[in-house]
């Protein structure tokens, strides 16, 4: 056995016996793997037979050695890498690519007689693809000098293609989401050989809806319009991580699936005006104006483009219900022995009628304002439609009722408060900064009544109302209390127990009382009260009081509390009151500048002296400095009168007004 030179073979002699036909294998070598693109070698191998009697079938055999440099296959390359997981071998017989680290790049084995490898690439998303790729010419492997560039990257998606000119380039290709990118290397004489290398990504993002104009979901009257077409100027964000050559194709209709494209011409840029571009008219509103704008980006062949959201805004004619309707679906809650009061406004250049479907017992819309009043009957979820008609048609707004009993907070309550003077000029930012002008005593009945009794300027009265639910928030209710001498008192209660109001022009503060928070407060104070006179009734009576008054007092369990004491004049002062409990933040809330977390007691003092004549008002506080020990808690009095009103009624001239 015999080979060319530089090559040897491994045994030099082959025998076998008579019969025996099995294949005979030998070893060939020869000089070390040559460069990257490595062509195969034919070489000679021989056989001559010894002298005797044997006759040869085949003298000679021309071999092919082939050496490759196969760094990692196709499939261990290409799996859990970006982007190049996306690639495929379309002919998956041939096993043309593997990859060789040389070049880092995948490479074809050597391609003959019209023999074809094919690379597939399926775009995970819209973007551009960068990529490299090659194969072998003159510039490369100087022996090989008559082969034909062939190569050719096809966008299968759009019908695109671009050939391979040259030893190595640079190209992109825009595609969406699906798209295939097939490389095609076709070997036509003595060894083809490509590849392909430095895949890279420049996905598109669509633009936000964050600073979208006009406003999402936002309802302009054509009036207005009209008036200001910068009303209807449309900007949006141009979308963030974006290569910096994109463009950006706006798309306009009167609904989301029948778009479109505006300006096609070319780009577009946020701020276009409606109005400008045809998409708003000005002689009718159009309702809803449905507008999106789609993100390109172009390759050397193909465009990828991603579709931004769909937005929209109306100009209206027909009636738009405004904000404190109850969205579609929502559930509005009514009270049963309690008023309810929802206005239902729709917005329209002309005038709108209301009607209403499956509203509760007992309850009903004006047809001329769109307000739903009443007290409903019984309890239960009830679906209703409101109608807004007017004269291009109608809008319905969907929603339920749902009738429960009173809350808690409302139901068998009773709520110590009291009236202060409202303060002109105020001193401080507290809301409550006046002098105390009354007590009163809330009572609040299961039954939905309400009463108050007052002690104020002299004298008693009462008045009586109910609870009315005002808009789509049930854990605040209010309510309008009257007597038949025409005073009026307007109250709210929220569901932390506080009620707030006014009654001829004083304000009302009043809380009901956590029988839980009583133990920290329980046990006997006593205050010094030192007498300021602020004025007089006569500059000829001097009636100045003297000295200091005192008041002890007396804190029970759930919050019942006695004061004894007297004034300066020696004056007696007593009576009960219930203490009204308020956290720190809710002492901020009303602006009292204190600190921390803890808890202040407030009772009002009003008493009614020198034959209800005059009076003596003060707001007491009582501080727990620390929870667990009553011997600390602080005790001050301010919002303080003391109005003497003179020895009778015709005596007036020694009375004096003190704080």
């Amino acid at each position: 056995l015999y080979a060319d030179a530089g090559y040897t073979v491994a045994p030099t002699e082959l025998t076998w016996a008579d019969s025996n036909s099995l294949d005979k294998a030998f070893t060939l070598t020869g000089p070390a793997v040559t460069p990257e693109y490595d062509p195969p070698r034919d070489m000679t191998v021989s056989l001559s037979a010894p002298a005797g009697g044997a006759v040869l079938g085949l003298a000679e055999q021309t071999v092919t050695v082939l050496d490759q440099l196969v760094s990692e296959t196709f499939e261990e390359y290409t799996a859990g890498r970006p982007l190049y997981e996306h690639l495929a071998q379309e002919d998956d017989d041939g096993f043309w690519f593997f990859y060789n680290e040389d070049i880092d790049a995948l490479r074809t084995e050597p391609l003959n007689g019209g023999a074809q490898a094919v690379l597939i690439w399926t775009a995970p998303a819209a973007g551009r693809l960068s990529f490299t790729w090659g194969h072998n010419s003159t510039t490369i492997n100087t022996p090989y000098t008559n082969i034909p560039f062939t190569g050719t990257c096809l966008f299968e998606a759009g019908g695109q293609s671009l050939e391979l000119t040259a030893a190595e380039t640079n190209n992109t290709v825009g595609v969406n989401a699906g798209d295939v990118i097939r490389w095609t290397a076709t070997g036509q004489v003595s060894n083809y050989v490509a590849h392909l290398k430095g895949l890279a990504w420049e996905g598109l993002t669509p633009p936000a809806s964050a600073g979208v104009a006009p406003a999402l979901e936002s309802v302009i009257q054509i009036d207005h319009v009209r008036a200001d077409t910068n009303l209807v100027n449309l900007a949006w964000p141009a979308g963030a991580g974006n290569p910096a050559d994109i463009t950006q194709r706006l798309y306009a209709g009167p609904a989301a699936n029948a778009l479109a494209e505006v300006a096609p011409a070319g780009g577009v840029a946020s701020g276009l005006n409606a109005v400008g571009e045809g998409i708003v008219t000005l002689a009718a509103a159009q309702g809803w104006v449905y507008w999106r704008v789609d993100t390109e980006v172009s390759g050397d062949i193909g465009t990828g483009s991603v579709a931004g959201p769909v937005w929209r805004f109306a100009i209206v004619e027909l009636p738009v219900f405004q904000p404190g309707a109850p969205a579609s679906g929502q559930t509005w809650t009514a009270y049963l022995k309690a008023g309810s009061s929802l206005p239902l406004t729709a917005q329209s250049s002309t005038p709108v009628t209301y009607t209403a479907f499956g509203l509760p017992d007992g309850m009903a819309i004006d047809p001329q304002t769109g307000e739903i009043s009443g007290t409903p009957k019984r309890g239960g979820t009830y679906s209703v439609t409101v109608r807004a008609t007017n004269h291009a048609g109608s809008t319905d707004l969907n929603f339920t009722v749902e009738v429960q009993k009173l809350p808690d907070f409302a139901s068998r309550v009773k709520i110590p408060g009291f009236l202060l003077e409202r303060t002109t000029a105020p001193a401080t930012g507290q809301i409550y900064e006046g002098v105390i002008a009354g007590t009163v005593n809330f009572q609040s009945r299961s039954s939905g009544k309400l009463s108050a009794r007052l002690d104020t300027g002299g004298r008693r009265q009462s008045l009586t109302g109910t609870w009315v639910v005002e808009g789509l928030d049930a854990s605040r209710l209010t309510a309008t209390l009257a007597n038949r001498k025409g005073d009026t008192m307007e109250l709210e209660l929220t569901a932390d127990g506080i009620l707030r109001g006014n009654y001829n022009g004083a304000l009302l503060l009043g809380r009901a009382f956590d029988t839980g928070a009583t133990s920290v407060y329980q046990g006997y104070y006593t205050a010094a009260l030192p007498a300021r006179v602020l004025s007089t009734a006569s500059a000829a009576i001097d009636n100045r009081p003297e000295g200091y008054g005192y008041l002890a007092l007396t804190v029970r369990t759930k919050g019942r509390v006695k004061y004894a004491g007297q004034l300066a004049d020696g004056q007696r002062l007593n009576g009960s009151s219930e203490l009204m409990v308020f956290t720190a933040a809710e002492m901020r809330a009303m602006g009292y500048d204190v600190a921390g977390n803890g808890s202040f007691a407030l009772f009002p003092l009003y008493k009614a002296l020198y034959g209800r004549r005059g009076h003596a008002a003060a707001m007491v506080w009582i501080e727990a400095l620390n929870p667990a020990v009553v011997d600390d808690n602080l005790v001050w009095i301010e919002n303080t009168q003391w109005s003497y009103p003179g020895k009778s009624a015709r005596m007036m001239e020694d009375g004096f007004l003190a704080a």
